[in-house]
């Protein structure tokens, strides 16, 4: 009975320790002593103690909270209700001998594992049926930078120098040499052992990465038309940077064909977006993948954002943006670029202040790294021939350079004071010095932090804005 209602008892691996530990070994006598009877007497009360559970709201977040002891490991699921955090489920284990020499950053990565082992087989047991948050979750994990492969380097590393040191000792010359050659080689074997017990965290970290990126995958093949999708392609976005190289081509393909499907809502798109240009930012820039069609999902989605209910989006935009017209600006044609300017400043409209600061931010910084897309500023020459068409889902296509940054003039009339000022340095094409040149704590933010800065959701302008002079 007591298993069975284990996950409504807080700790309860801790605390059945001393009772599981009678039975190591499988005595013939079990011989019951004070920390039996403890543990005995504790669960007695547990069981006839009222839960502090609650029942899962899936409209606000969960919360995973791992810990660990000297005997077992632990999660707690969470949520808060109204201000209080209520325990929605517990998870406990209880560790192996040698798991309780660890060091505590081990069991507790240790117990990260074993939770999204968990998420891992809820998620292949019950398919389609597993709710979205099962799966966002994993995207809050620490597992940013984590190198996969850096274990079987190392490993790799260790096993070529102890066959060196082999032949070494085995080589017929003279005694002063190989004393010599054999102590560097030592040296080496020591530098790459002497991290030895921060490798079994870090394997850990590379069990649970793959672990994540094996549930994401299965929801992308197996039921990529699933309520999962969106928080799938969420997370994958997230830490796309550490898929190994050699699914890259394939995983780039299942996303351009979910595109292709039209059966993608606008986020779910912007996110298989923002998946591929984070894996082209790293190691796929090797890889012969040709992002063009991609460039013509976001320019679509660009204009999907708006301040009506779904800004909270508008940083992963951000991010891509960053990631395409700054970081990549070399691998984008000229038309390209101005259309995408172009479509940025007409989002700028639509958007709450600080949505407008981060993209007048990317427009700044795009035109201060490439001198020549000061043509779309021009407000009498026209550069071509033909009319700038907004509508058209190609931006080599829309004729941008036969339009300019109209929308600049009305956000000189702005009610924010840093959307006047960085509006007007980028009409006077971005100067560092003189007329129209910005403070140097604004002109050094990114847009992302000018976003994040600015950011008023909690109904507090920065800085604070004046009220207007009302005359009678």
């Amino acid at each position: 009975m007591v298993n069975y209602y284990r996950r409504f008892i807080e700790g309860f691996s801790e605390v059945t320790a001393p009772l599981t530990d009678l039975l190591k070994g499988k005595p013939k006598v079990v011989q019951w002593n004070a920390a039996a009877e403890g543990a005995f007497v504790e669960l007695k009360q547990r069981l006839i103690s009222a839960p502090i559970l609650a029942n899962p709201n899936f409209e606000l977040p969960f919360t995973v909270q791992t810990d660990a002891s000297d005997s077992a490991i632990a999660g707690v699921l969470t949520q808060e209700h109204d201000g209080v955090e209520h325990v929605i489920a517990y998870f406990s284990r209880k560790l192996t001998t040698p798991q309780r020499s660890w060091k505590a950053a081990e069991k507790e990565g240790l117990a990260a594992l074993e939770i999204v082992r968990s998420i891992n087989r809820i998620v292949k047991r019950n398919g389609l049926n597993v709710h979205p948050e099962t799966i966002s979750c994993l995207k809050c994990l620490p597992i940013i930078g984590t190198d996969i492969d850096s274990e079987a380097a190392r490993e790799k590393k260790l096993k070529t120098l102890e066959t060196h040191k082999s032949r070494i000792i085995n080589l017929s010359k003279k005694e002063r040499k190989r004393k010599k050659k054999l102590m560097q080689l030592e040296n080496e074997l020591f530098e790459t052992r002497a991290d030895e017990n921060n490798m079994l965290l870090t394997k850990k970290k590379s069990d649970l990465v793959k672990l994540v990126f094996t549930i994401l995958f299965r929801v992308l093949k197996v039921t990529p038309v699933s309520k999962l999708l969106s928080a799938a392609l969420e997370t994958l976005s997230r830490f796309a940077h550490a898929i190994n190289i050699d699914f890259f081509s394939d995983l780039v393909e299942i996303l351009n064909s979910l595109l292709n499907s039209k059966k993608l809502g606008y986020r779910e798109e912007l996110h298989c977006i923002q998946a591929v240009f984070a894996i082209l930012k790293g190691q796929g820039e090797i890889m012969n993948i040709d992002p063009v069609r991609f460039y013509s999902h976001l320019y679509k989605n660009l204009l999907t954002i708006h301040a009506g209910n779904n800004q909270e989006d508008f940083p992963a935009i951000l991010s891509t943006l960053d990631s395409v017209l700054l970081n990549r600006r070399k691998d984008i044609t000229y038309q390209r670029y101005l259309a995408f300017l172009k479509r940025i400043a007409m989002l700028t409209l639509q958007l709450l202040h600080f949505g407008s600061l981060g993209c007048l931010g990317v427009i700044k910084s795009a035109m201060a790294l490439n001198g020549t897309l000061d043509v779309i500023l021009d407000t009498e020459t026209i550069t071509g021939s033909g009319n700038y068409n907004p509508e058209l889902d190609e931006p080599d296509y829309s004729c941008a350079n036969c339009s300019n940054l109209y929308e600049l003039s009305a956000l000189h009339r702005h009610y924010h004071p840093c959307v006047r000022r960085l509006s007007t340095n980028i009409a006077n094409g971005t100067p560092s010095t003189g007329p129209g040149s910005l403070p140097v704590d604004l002109a050094k933010m990114s847009a992302i932090e000018l976003y994040n800065n600015f950011d008023s959701s909690k109904m507090v302008f920065s800085p604070s804005i004046p009220c207007p002079n009302i005359s009678v």
